[in-house]
């Protein structure tokens, strides 16, 4: 391509696309059941490819099973850059800290982003579900920090 050629947006898609999505702190599934939230902590490993000369962004969006939205976050709004491997691909893992959610199954959504954060290269939709068991179950969704006085 010369100079002022123009750019064809499906080869700059082919070229951005996740490699890998993993939720390394759940156990394997049993039966039919979404596999179980091992640890007090939900970490999302996320590996993908962008184009050359590109830092692309990540999103991370969770959900209650049946599409409840609880949260979503994303490198771009907090200011955190994915780490670009020997290998030239583009790695961040993500933990929710102290996971606040009351029992049940939730499923996580991820997403790869442009370099400023506003094209979505590629979606993942409800690509990951799992069970959470909080030993305290009491009504609601989360369990929000607060102080009694």
């Amino acid at each position: 391509a010369g100079v002022g050629a123009a750019v064809n947006p499906s080869a700059v898609l082919a070229l951005a696309q996740f490699e890998s999505v993993q939720l390394p702190d759940l156990l394997p599934a049993v039966n039919h059941s979404p596999p179980r939230l091992n640890s007090p902590h939900l970490r999302v490993v996320l590996r993908a490819s962008a184009p050359q000369g590109e830092q692309p962004h990540f999103g991370v969006m969770l959900e209650q099973a049946h599409g409840v939205g609880i949260t979503s976050v994303g490198t771009h709004f907090d200011g955190a850059v994915p780490v670009q491997d020997p290998s030239g691909a583009w790695c961040a893992t993500l933990t929710f800290t102290d996971l606040p959610l009351h029992t049940g199954e939730y499923s996580v959504s991820v997403f790869l982003f442009d370099s400023q954060g506003l094209v979505v290269y590629e979606e993942r939709k409800d690509c990951a579900r799992f069970q959470h068991v909080f030993a305290q179950s009491t009504p609601g969704l989360v369990r929000l920090p607060h102080v009694w006085s």
